[in-house]
């Protein structure tokens, strides 16, 4: 994805109100506490960043047909 696309969490936060699904990249910084860690509304996958987006990519091709 070219860089000029992402967004900032603040200047996107707004738009989650409309979303029905998102997708997070985000490093995981050690030490610091994360609430969505424990919200029984969030996923959370850890993977390789490359290898993990494939894999989610593969799954939504399939689930989406």
């Amino acid at each position: 994805m070219p860089y000029t696309q992402l967004k900032e969490m603040d200047d996107v936060n707004p738009e989650f109100p409309q979303a029905d699904v998102a997708l997070v990249i985000s490093a995981n910084d050690a030490g610091i506490d994360n609430r969505l860690y424990t919200d029984p509304e969030t996923g959370m996958f850890f993977s390789d960043a490359k290898k993990g987006l494939a894999e989610l990519k593969a799954a939504v091709g399939e689930f989406a047909g």
